[in-house]
C-alpha cells in the first residue's frame, strides 16, 4: 500500500533532522530559491510556456544580477517578481536616500515584506563601481554558448520501419538545442537559437539547411528618445495581457503579486516555441512621461488547409505542436502567412500609469470557423484587429489594475483587479473579467480558467495571512462561467476552484507546506449513451511537502501527493511520494537525486511532478498507472567559462506492455530519458 511507503519517508526524514540538529546557513542560496520558485511557478500544469519564460528570466539574472542602484523601470518590471508599485517604491527610495546598501532598506517602505526581499536577493547586486570601470563594463563584449542534445531510450514506434512501410518520423530519434547569446554592456543585445524536435529531418529532405526551427535577434538600447531598435523576432506584452501578450497566459496566481500584469513591452525572443512570437521590427520612443511602441511582423504560421466548394484554401486550424516529423505534420509546416503591425503608447508616473494599444492583423487564407455549434462565435475572416485600454493605479496601500480590449466585431473583453496590503498581516487581491464569446485575440495572455481569454466570465479572490512569526496562510477563490458552449460542454456553463495553502518555517533550515486546491469544471461525455450529457468534473489535489536543509552540502526533500477524481459516477484516485536528494559535494559539483513511487486508478487521477533539470529546460511529466521515477541530475561547473549538465531519468509503469500514445509508443513497461547540456560563457 502506498501510505506505509509514503509514513517511511517521512519518518526517515525526521530520523536525520533529529540526529544531525539544525545544520548551517547553505552557501548555495541563490540556486535553491531558483528551485523553490520554479517549484511554487510549477505548482498547475497550466501556463507551461507562461512558467518557461520566466524561468528562463531568472536563470538569466542569477548569472547576471541586476544592478539595484542603475536599473530602469523596464529592466526591474522584466525581473517579473515586482509589480509597479514596489519598482516605483524602488525609483522613488534611490532618488530620495541615494544608493541602496542592502535590501533590508526596502523593508522600512512596506512595501516589501521578508518573504519577497529573500525572493528577490539572488537576483540583485550593490556593487558601488567608480566611474571608469563603469564605462569599461558598458563597452565589454560578453558572450554564452548552449548546447542540447536529448534521447528517450527505446526508440518509440515512429522511428521504426517495417517490410510494408518506412518510418513515421522522416528524422533521428535524437532531440538538439543550440543558442548564442551576446551583450555589449546594456546597449547592444544579439542572439541566435535553433532547435530540432526527435523525428525532424536535419540537413536533409526538409530541412535542407538544418535546423528545423531557427530564430535570432538584434537589439539596441538607447537613453535617449529612441529607447529600444530590435530587428528579428521579438515578444510584445502589453497591459494586462487582454490584447496583445504573446507567449501564453495564466489560470493560477502563485501569489498576489502574479495575478498583475507588469507589460514589458518590446523584448528579444530567445525561446523555441514556433508559433506564439513575431519576426520583423520594433522600435520604441520616449518622451518623459510619454513612451510610444511601433511594430511589423511578417511570419509564418503552421495551419491545417481546406479548399472550400469553389476551390480556395480556407484556414480550419492552427497548429501550435511546432512538430514537423510526419507527412501530415510537414504538410502543415508555415502554410500560412501572417502579417500584422501596430503599436502601444503608456503615460507613466509615480503613483499611475495607462496605455492604449492597437494592432491589425492579415493571414494570407481566410480562417473558416466550421459547423459545429460551439464555434458559431468564433473568429471568422482574413483580418482582424484589437484595441486596447488599460491603467494602473497606486493609492497607498491599495493597487488598482485593469484593461479593456475589443477586436473586429467590437465585443469587450474587461478585466479589474485591486490588491491590496489591509495590514503588515494581510494582503487580499480581487479580479473580475469578462470576455465576450465573439471576443477574439490570437496573442492573449489575460487571467482566465480557460484559453484565448475569450468565452469566459469569472471573479477571482486570494488572500495572504501571517498570523505569527514563519507562518504564512494563503487561499484563492475562482468563480467562472462560460457565457457560451465550448468544446468541452454542451450549453453555457459555470465552474469553481478553491486553493488553500500553509507554510510553516519550522527552523531556518527546515520548511514544510500543505497545499490543497479543488476544481469543479463542466464536461460533455456522450461515450455511454451516444446522447451527449454534461456533469461537472470534480478533482481534488492535497500535496504535503517538506524540504530541509541538513547543511551547506545536503538538502532532501520530500511529497506525498493525492489526487481525487470524480465524474457523475466514476470515481479515481491517485498517489505520488517522492524522495529528494540534493549534494553539493563542492562549489563546482552538484547533484540531483531523486526516488517516486505512483499509483493511480487511471489516467484522470494523473498526478504532475515538477523536476529540477538543465539549465533553460522546463518541463513537468505526468504519471499514472502504478509504478517508479527516479532521475539523476548533475552540475559539473570546472571554471567560470564552462558548466556541464547531464540528466538520466527512469520511469517504470507496472503490469504495462507499452507506454505512450500514437507513434511515439514505446514497448515494454519502462522509459529512460537522457540528454546533456554544455553551457560556455566568455
Amino acid at each position: 500500500m502506498i501510505m506505509p511507503k509514503a509514513c517511511f519517508v517521512f519518518s526517515v526524514q525526521l530520523l536525520l533532522f533529529i540526529v544531525s540538529g539544525f545544520g548551517q546557513e547553505t552557501n548555495l542560496r541563490k540556486e535553491q530559491q531558483m528551485e523553490e520558485l520554479a517549484e511554487s511557478l510549477a505548482s498547475s500544469e497550466d501556463g507551461s510556456s507562461e512558467s518557461s519564460l520566466l524561468l528562463d528570466d531568472l536563470s538569466y539574472y542569477a548569472g547576471h544580477p541586476i544592478s539595484i542602484n542603475t536599473a530602469t523601470e523596464e529592466e526591474l518590471l522584466r525581473l517579473n517578481l515586482l509589480n509597479f508599485k514596489q519598482v516605483q517604491t524602488i525609483i522613488g527610495y534611490r532618488e530620495k536616500y541615494g544608493q541602496i546598501l542592502t535590501l533590508n532598506e526596502l523593508g522600512v517602505t512596506g512595501d516589501f515584506t521578508e518573504e519577497l526581499i529573500n525572493k528577490i536577493r539572488p537576483y540583485f547586486q550593490f556593487s558601488q563601481e567608480r566611474d571608469s570601470l563603469e564605462r569599461r563594463r558598458a563597452s565589454r563584449l560578453s558572450q554564452s554558448l548552449l548546447a542540447r542534445l536529448k534521447e528517450t531510450l527505446p526508440v518509440s514506434s515512429g522511428f521504426i520501419s517495417s517490410k510494408a512501410k518506412p518510418p513515421a518520423y522522416s528524422g533521428s530519434p535524437y532531440s538538439s538545442y543550440f543558442r548564442y547569446r551576446g551583450e555589449v554592456g546594456k546597449w547592444l543585445e544579439f542572439g541566435m537559437t535553433a532547435e530540432n524536435d526527435a523525428g525532424e529531418d536535419f540537413f536533409r529532405k526538409s530541412n535542407r539547411y538544418g535546423f528545423d526551427f531557427l530564430s535570432g535577434y538584434l537589439c539596441w538600447n538607447g537613453k535617449g528618445w529612441i529607447r529600444k531598435v530590435l530587428i528579428g523576432d521579438f515578444h510584445l506584452r502589453f497591459g494586462q495581457g487582454v490584447s496583445l501578450w504573446s507567449g501564453g497566459g495564466v489560470s493560477y496566481a502563485s501569489d498576489l503579486t502574479s495575478l498583475m500584469r507588469t507589460g514589458e513591452g518590446i523584448r528579444p525572443y530567445s525561446s523555441t516555441d514556433e508559433n506564439q512570437f513575431f519576426r520583423g521590427g520594433a522600435i520604441q520612443f520616449a518622451w518623459k512621461p510619454v513612451k510610444l511602441s511601433l511594430f511589423y511582423s511578417a511570419n509564418r504560421k503552421d495551419a491545417n488547409l481546406e479548399k472550400d466548394t469553389v476551390g480556395i484554401n480556407q484556414i480550419t486550424s492552427f497548429r501550435t505542436d511546432g512538430l514537423h516529423r510526419t507527412v501530415s505534420e510537414m504538410a502543415d509546416e508555415k502554410d500560412v502567412s501572417e502579417r500584422m503591425f501596430g503599436g502601444y503608447a503608456d503615460c507613466r508616473f509615480r503613483n499611475w500609469r495607462f496605455g492604449i494599444q492597437a494592432s491589425f492583423e492579415r493571414f494570407g487564407y481566410p480562417v473558416t470557423k466550421g459547423d459545429a455549434p460551439y464555434k458559431s462565435k468564433s473568429f471568422e475572416g482574413e483580418s482582424n484587429f484589437n484595441l486596447g485600454l488599460d491603467y494602473h493605479l497606486i493609492l497607498n496601500q491599495i493597487s488598482l489594475f485593469g484593461e479593456a480590449g475589443t477586436s473586429k466585431n467590437y465585443k469587450p473583453a474587461i478585466v479589474n483587479g485591486l490588491i491590496w496590503r489591509a495590514h503588515p498581516q494581510l494582503s487580499l487581491s480581487f479580479l473580475y473579467r469578462y470576455y465576450s464569446p465573439s471576443f477574439y485575440s490570437f496573442y492573449s495572455g489575460a487571467f482566465s480558467e480557460g484559453n484565448g481569454g475569450r468565452n469566459e466570465e469569472g471573479f477571482y479572490a486570494a488572500f495572504e495571512y501571517n498570523p505569527v512569526s514563519k507562518v504564512k496562510i494563503g487561499g484563492q477563490a475562482d468563480l467562472f462561467s462560460f457565457p457560451w458552449m465550448t468544446f468541452q460542454t454542451i450549453s453555457p456553463a459555470t465552474g469553481r476552484a478553491l486553493a488553500i495553502q500553509g507554510d510553516v518555517t519550522v527552523t531556518r533550515n527546515l520548511t514544510i507546506y500543505l497545499h490543497a486546491r479543488f476544481v469543479h469544471k463542466p464536461q460533455k461525455n456522450s461515450v455511454v449513451t451516444g446522447i451527449p450529457e454534461q456533469w461537472d468534473e470534480a478533482t481534488s489535489k492535497w500535496r504535503l511537502h517538506s524540504d530541509w536543509r541538513l547543511n551547506d552540502r545536503i538538502q532532501l526533500r520530500s511529497r506525498l501527493e493525492y489526487v481525487g477524481y470524480r465524474y457523475n459516477d466514476k470515481k479515481e484516485t491517485g498517489w505520488l511520494v517522492f524522495q529528494d536528494l540534493i549534494f553539493s559535494a563542492s562549489q563546482k559539483l552538484k547533484y540531483w537525486i531523486r526516488i517516486a513511487y505512483y499509483q493511480t486508478d487511471g489516467y484522470n487521477s494523473r498526478v504532475y511532478s515538477y523536476e529540477n533539470d538543465l539549465l533553460y529546460y522546463f518541463a513537468i511529466p505526468e504519471f499514472y498507472g502504478i509504478g517508479i521515477r527516479s532521475y539523476l541530475n548533475i552540475k559539473w561547473q570546472p571554471n567560470k567559462l564552462m558548466t556541464v549538465y547531464l540528466k538520466g531519468g527512469y520511469t517504470m509503469r507496472s503490469g504495462a506492455d507499452s507506454m505512450g500514445s500514437g507513434y511515439d509508443t514505446t514497448q515494454g513497461n519502462h522509459r529512460m530519458d537522457v540528454r546533456g547540456e554544455i553551457c560556455l560563457k566568455f
